[in-house]
């Protein structure tokens, strides 16, 4: 009991100093319109029957340390049931999952696949999850004018088809 206080506690200190370094970031910096969403998503052996979260109940999930691949799993854990185990790095945690130490990886969504395009016998049998955008910025109050051109360059590329060109090769 004492513990599961305690885990939430830590969750909520968490929660809290993420809102808290947003609100550092909004007041130091403008940004643009955001040009990228990142996903995090589950890759498991291309032989694994593992075809959804549900499934993953008691099995062990590989994660690098410190990511927000790692925030999603903790913040979905109770919810399905896995053990999470952590790594300090990307081939560690590849190796345990091609040796079978753990059942399954997460991780950002084009580093998945770029193992995969490099020869891991992987598969990815859950869509990704997005977890962040990316966007340009500049100091705030600095700029404004260079927010506005890439902003207005972002959107025509958009309308011209030429973004979704480029963003399906990231």
């Amino acid at each position: 009991m004492q513990r599961s206080v305690l885990f939430r506690l830590d969750k909520l200190m968490v929660l809290l100093l993420v809102c808290l370094l947003r609100m550092l970031v909004k007041a130091t910096f403008d940004f643009s319109d955001s040009y990228y969403t990142a996903n995090t998503i589950l890759g498991v052996k291309e032989s694994s029957t593992i075809a959804s979260y549900e499934d993953l109940k008691d099995k062990t999930v590989g994660v690098k340390n410190g990511t927000a691949s790692q925030t999603f799993l903790t913040e979905n854990q109770s919810k399905y049931g896995y053990k999470i185990k952590t790594f300090a790095d990307g081939a560690s945690m590849y190796d345990s999952l091609n040796t079978g130490a753990i059942d399954a990886v997460m991780d950002d969504e084009p580093v998945l696949k770029y193992s995969i395009s490099q020869g891991q016998k992987l598969k990815t049998p859950i869509a990704g999850t997005p977890i962040g955008e990316t966007a340009f910025a500049v100091k705030k109050g600095s700029n404004p004018e260079l927010i506005q051109m890439f902003n207005k360059g972002l959107a025509n590329l958009k309308a011209n088809g030429e973004f979704q060109k480029f963003s399906t090769n990231i």
